[in-house]
């Protein structure tokens, strides 16, 4: 087991992906940037570099799901609408949050600070929406410890750019982000087709359950109304029983009818 382990390729992915990056981050801020435990931007942005490379545990999460007995179990339980917009949802709300997280770090790499308004910082889309946008009391991205508001603006941005409603508050500067704009919306062009896709087949999935179930329903109500008597003026030949309603008289079903009349 565990020379198949080691052969495969699930044992380099593990093992990238368990690499101890706040160790390596530690020790190389006191042996080469200085002697103070904190974490200073330019070795955040190594850290975060480095932290990726745990990203590479996605893969296994598809194929984690497939065999897994209690997925199968809990999905087989829920109904299938249902089912199918949570998961879409699920889908929507990730990678919107991909998005921002590679949006805003697009500015981060580039200012290698979160001050992003100091001098000798160069432009990023940031600093031109403090300059331009920025009001006295709302969110403010700039700076270590606004990093909820840096998030909400660049989940602002993201949400933009996948429901194309593209407000043009938020615009990129500089030459890399020019680049990164373009494939960013890109990608949230062909994920938001494929969105429109499955809220189609959801609201198509639902419709038809709902025509299947008035199908049904006119087909149990019509073989009920076939037991239930009729007004005899209808044309139906029909006698007045002792009670003083009213049945068929078929001669087949008539007491009355004898068995040498057939």
């Amino acid at each position: 087991i565990a020379r198949n382990y080691g052969c495969s390729g699930q044992f380099i992915l593990n093992l990238l992906s368990c690499f101890p990056t706040l160790a390596l981050i530690y020790g190389l801020h006191r042996l080469v940037i200085g002697t103070e435990v904190g974490l200073t931007d330019k070795s955040f942005l190594l850290y975060t570099l480095l932290d990726m490379m745990k990203l590479l545990r996605l893969g296994r999460v598809r194929s984690l799901t497939k065999s897994s007995a209690y997925v199968h179990n809990f999905w087989e339980k829920q109904s299938i609408p249902n089912t199918m917009l949570a998961v879409f949802v699920g889908k929507m709300i990730l990678f919107c949050h991909w998005l921002a997280c590679v949006w805003s770090f697009v500015a981060f790499a580039q200012a290698k600070t979160f001050n992003f308004t100091n001098e000798g910082v160069p432009p990023t889309w940031i600093s031109e929406w403090h300059k331009n946008s920025y009001t006295p009391g709302s969110i403010d991205p700039i700076g270590w410890d606004n990093d909820v508001d840096r998030y909400v603006l660049s989940l602002f941005w993201a949400i933009q750019s996948v429901t194309s409603i593209g407000y043009g508050n938020i615009a990129p500067v500089s030459r890399v982000e020019f680049f990164m704009a373009n494939i960013l919306m890109l990608v949230s062009g062909v994920f938001w087709a494929y969105a429109i896709g499955n809220i189609i087949n959801i609201l198509d999935h639902v419709h038809s359950s709902q025509e299947l179930y008035k199908k049904r329903m006119d087909l149990a109500n019509i073989f009920i109304n076939s037991f239930a008597p009729t007004d005899p003026s209808g044309g139906a030949n029909y006698r007045e029983g002792d009670s003083g309603s009213f049945a068929p008289t078929d001669p087949k079903r008539d007491p009355a009818f004898g068995v040498g009349d057939s």
